[in-house]
């Protein structure tokens, strides 16, 4: 048999892990997000270029060789060449085949507010639109699992 302590245990967990009623949705967490989304890739469409080099860090509870930096070269919108600059370890593989380019940037943001993250944060250059800083939190009630970006101005290979 089942003590009432443990009962009201058991019943103080599931509602710990339930939804709260008035929790921002990824709408109301970042009102017009979307729309600045949209607008952002617009202007970086018009002006895509042929090939150019990103260089991001992921911000996330993870080891230092899955932060980066990395300076990923874009041809033709594919990766084309991935460097680590970080410290530490080697850069894995599996992060060179991961490498991501503005656009896939744009589809993580894309992805946060189609999933309904409990907070999206996404700025965009003006001028180009391409992302500079991403902050996005699946879950407001799990640690360690918010995950960041910042961006450096695109530039030309071999600059």
């Amino acid at each position: 048999m089942i003590s009432p302590r443990s009962l009201l245990l058991l019943a103080l967990l599931l509602a710990s892990c339930a939804p709260q009623s008035g929790a921002p949705t990824s709408g109301e967490a970042d009102p017009g997000g979307a729309a600045r989304l949209e607008e952002a890739r617009r202007r970086w469409a018009a002006r895509q270029p042929e090939a150019y080099v990103v260089t991001y860090t992921r911000h996330c509870f993870c080891p230092p060789q899955y932060r980066g930096p990395f300076a990923v070269t874009v041809r033709d919108g594919e990766p084309a060449e991935v460097a680590y600059e970080g410290e530490g370890e080697p850069m894995d593989e599996a992060l060179a085949e991961a490498a991501l380019t503005v656009d896939d940037f744009f589809d993580v943001v894309a992805d946060a507010y189609a999933r309904r993250a409990a907070a999206v944060h996404a700025e965009y250059d003006p001028a180009t639109g391409q992302p500079t800083t991403l902050q996005l939190d699946y879950h407001e009630q799990v640690a360690d699992e918010e995950l960041g970006f910042t961006l450096e101005p695109e530039r030309a290979p071999g600059r």
